[in-house]
C-alpha cells in the first residue's frame, strides 16, 4: 500500500505531538524548561576589530597608542541552525530553522599605551530566513523575523610580550562583557550577559605567520532539541603565508572549534561541537597604510554536531554549525606611533 505526501504529513504530526515530553513550547521561549529554545546567537563567530594576519584570529599586537582603529565586518551563514525532527523517514526531517542569516560588524577600538586597548563591537542582522523554532513547536507560525540585532561586545586587552611590530612572537590576554541586548528570541542573541575571557598568541617568522586562540564564553544555558548551548570553549588557530609585500597580499588557512561547557539535556548522549575552516586573504593597496581588506569562505567541519539517523520520539536533534560561510572585513588601523 502506497501513503501519499498528505499522509506523510500527518503521520509526522502524530510523531511529534506523541512526544510532548521531548519538545514542549513554553510562554517563556528562554526558559531552562524549553526543549527548543530560539535564546542563543545562530552566528557564533566574532570578528576582531584591529589589524590581523587572518579574518576572524585577533592579533596579540597592541592598537596603536591614543589612535581609534575602526572595523567594518560582512558576513553571510547558509544552514547555521537546523534541527532534525521524528518522522516516518528513519532519517528524520530536517526543519531549516535558520537557513540563512547575514550579520554586519561595526567595531571600534582605542589603544591606551602600556600594552592596553579597549575595543566594541555591534554586530546586527540585515536579513536572515527560515522557520524559526516556533515552526517546529506549532502547527501554525509566522516565519523567522528577517531583520535583528545581535548582543554587542565590549573588550579590554593587555599585550604582555611583542608589543614592538618587529618582535617575533606576542603573547595578549583580553576579556569582553557581551549584554543580552540582541534580539534572543530571532537566535540573536544569548539568555544573559556572556563574559569572555581568553588569550592570543602571534607569531611571524620570514613571510609566514601564525595565530592561535584560546577563550571562554561563559553563560546561561538552554536547550535546543539534542544540545545545550550556553558556555563553551572557543579554540582557534591559523596560519598566513605573504605572496606580496607591495601591495601586501596574504593568504591563509584558519579554523575553529567550540566545545559544549555546558553539557546536554538528559537524555541526549549527543556531541556539541561546532567547528568550522575558511580559507582568507588580506589585501592591502599600500602596504604601509592604515587600510586593509579580509575575505574568506569556508564550511563546517565533519567534527561538527550533525543529525542522528532515528525514527523515534527522541531524535529531535540540533545542529548550529553552518554549511557554508562567506566574510568581508574593512579594517582602518593606523601604525603604532613612535
Amino acid at each position: 500500500m502506497r501513503f501519499g505526501p498528505g499522509a506523510c504529513s500527518l503521520a509526522t504530526m502524530f510523531v511529534a505531538l506523541a512526544a510532548p515530553g521531548r519538545l514542549r513550547a513554553e510562554e517563556d521561549p528562554c526558559s531552562p524548561s524549553a526543549t527548543v529554545s530560539p535564546c542563543f546567537d545562530a552566528d557564533a563567530l566574532w570578528l576582531p576589530t584591529g589589524a590581523t594576519h587572518f579574518s576572524t584570529l585577533p592579533s596579540a599586537r597592541p592598537f596603536a597608542t591614543d589612535a581609534s582603529t575602526l572595523l567594518f565586518g560582512a558576513g553571510l551563514a547558509l544552514e547555521p541552525v537546523l534541527l532534525v525532527v521524528p518522522s516516518p523517514d528513519l532519517a528524520g526531517r530536517t526543519v531549516h530553522v535558520v537557513n540563512t542569516t547575514t550579520t554586519v560588524t561595526l567595531g571600534v577600538g582605542f589603544g591606551l599605551g602600556a600594552g592596553f586597548g579597549w575595543h566594541a563591537e555591534l554586530p546586527f542582522v540585515p536579513y536572515q530566513n527560515g522557520t524559526g523554532v516556533e515552526g517546529v513547536t506549532a502547527q501554525q507560525a509566522p516565519p523567522l523575523g528577517s531583520a535583528a540585532v545581535r548582543d554587542p561586545r565590549i573588550g579590554i586587552a593587555w599585550t604582555a610580550l611583542g608589543r614592538h611590530a618587529l618582535d617575533p612572537v606576542a603573547l595578549a590576554a583580553h576579556f569582553e562583557l557581551v549584554p543580552p541586548l540582541g534580539d534572543e528570541t530571532l537566535l540573536a542573541g544569548a539568555r544573559g550577559t556572556t563574559f569572555a575571557p581568553g588569550v592570543t598568541f602571534e607569531g611571524e617568522i620570514d613571510r609566514f605567520a601564525f595565530g592561535a586562540d584560546a577563550s571562554l564564553r561563559l553563560r546561561s544555558a538552554v536547550d535546543f532539541g539534542s544540545v545545550t548551548k550556553g558556555s563553551e570553549a572557543v579554540l582557534g588557530a591559523g596560519a598566513s603565508f605573504g605572496l606580496l609585500a607591495s601591495p601586501r597580499l596574504r593568504v591563509g588557512v584558519e579554523a575553529w572549534v567550540r566545545p559544549g561547557l555546558a553539557g546536554a539535556p538528559p537524555g541526549s548522549d549527543a556531541l556539541d561541537l561546532p567547528a568550522e575552516w575558511l580559507f582568507s586573504s588580506v589585501f592591502a593597496w599600500d602596504s604601509e597604510g592604515p587600510f586593509s581588506l579580509a575575505a574568506a569562505g569556508g564550511s563546517s567541519l565533519p567534527v561538527s554536531n550533525g543529525p542522528s539517523p532515528s525514527g523515534g520520539t527522541e531524535s529531535f536533534a540540533g545542529v548550529t554549525a553552518p554549511s557554508f560561510r562567506a566574510l568581508l572585513a574593512l579594517r582602518f588601523t593606523p601604525n603604532e606611533s613612535k
